[in-house]
């Protein structure tokens, strides 16, 4: 398979549609590539109710759902020759039983207890021990599975709060955003957003296509086998190119090759950046990793208002 993931994850409330467009686009996937598709069931094999629509192997998978256990999950499919991987679903890492909310609730309560002080003062440390450690191994291990893997998140309202023409606070739905570990979201090659009764239509304004599955995965078009089959093609593809190129490690640096002081924001541009991703409930990273930059003063001047952009874009849930 190829060495770029295939991350096209289906966000929606409604567990009808989402499986429905799991499974088709999977079985395009596992025909394009000959092979068998291994689905890591986490809802006590609710899949079960659709094997006699489309062929897979049931991985049953029980609490507590930590990203360790999700990765041995992973590690199990990938040594049984699987050509396809579908999660369904990830969400439960973070709000499942020994998820990672959970989790921080009860190392949080043991390091108070440890340090006799107040779980206030230990909730800082129990989150890189409940999430960021543990959550961030998981991610590097499946950016570099080789199979295509189909992660299903559940979904939650997109709120966000305004006041009217009346000076009156009103919720305003902006769509649906996934239940999911921080972070998790980005890795995802293609993001896609399926409301209640989509039937397999993505939210086009909400849905993300990253640059080189654009002309494959058409967010016009109904998700289903004939995508499979062409994102099976795409990644045939990429092997083929990989193959063709030396074994060389030639990574690029991290930050933009531009000289001069001017070529970047101020600081005090950098320290407006910080402090909006903080009311907007952004890590850092998150926009460090879309410009691509090891340090927000490292982002070029010229793109100071995308970075803007993509803070209002990925505003969090107030």
């Amino acid at each position: 398979m190829a060495v770029h993931n295939i991350h096209p994850n289906a966000w929606t409330p409604e567990a009808a549609t989402r499986d429905m467009v799991w499974s088709r686009i999977a079985t395009g996937i596992a025909a394009g590539l000959k092979g068998s598709i291994f689905l890591i069931d986490t809802d006590n094999e609710f899949s079960l109710d659709y094997a006699d629509d489309f062929k897979f192997q049931i991985v049953d998978f029980q609490p507590p759902f930590t990203p360790e256990r999700y990765q041995g999950a992973v590690e199990y499919c990938v040594a049984q020759g699987a050509a396809v991987i579908v999660i369904d679903q990830m969400s439960h890492e973070q709000t499942g039983q020994g998820g990672v909310l959970e989790r921080q609730q009860a190392v949080e309560e043991e390091l108070a207890a440890k340090w006799k002080t107040t779980r206030e003062k230990a909730k800082a440390a129990s989150w890189n021990t409940a999430k960021t450690i543990p959550h961030g191994k998981f991610v590097s291990y499946v950016t570099r599975v080789k199979q295509p893997m189909i992660f299903n998140f559940r979904a939650k309202d997109k709120i966000k709060i305004e006041k009217n023409a009346e000076g009156k606070q009103e919720w305003i739905h902006l769509g649906y955003t996934p239940i999911c570990t921080e972070q998790f979201d980005y890795e995802m090659t293609a993001m896609v957003i399926l409301p209640p009764n989509s039937d397999g239509m993505p939210d086009k304004g909400l849905s993300e296509i990253r640059k080189p599955l654009r002309a494959i995965m058409r967010l016009e078009d109904q998700l289903d086998e004939s995508l499979g089959q062409r994102l099976a093609a795409w990644a045939a593809g990429m092997d083929t190119k990989v193959a063709s190129r030396s074994n060389a490690s030639n990574p690029a640096p991290p930050d933009k090759p531009v000289s001069g002081p001017d070529a970047y924001i101020t600081p005090d541009q950098a320290a407006s950046l910080e402090t909006l991703c903080q009311d907007a409930g952004i890590a850092l990273e998150r926009l460090r990793n879309a410009a691509k930059v090891s340090s927000l003063k490292m982002i070029l001047a010229e793109d100071f208002d995308r970075a803007l952009a993509w803070i209002r874009k990925h505003e969090a849930v107030k």
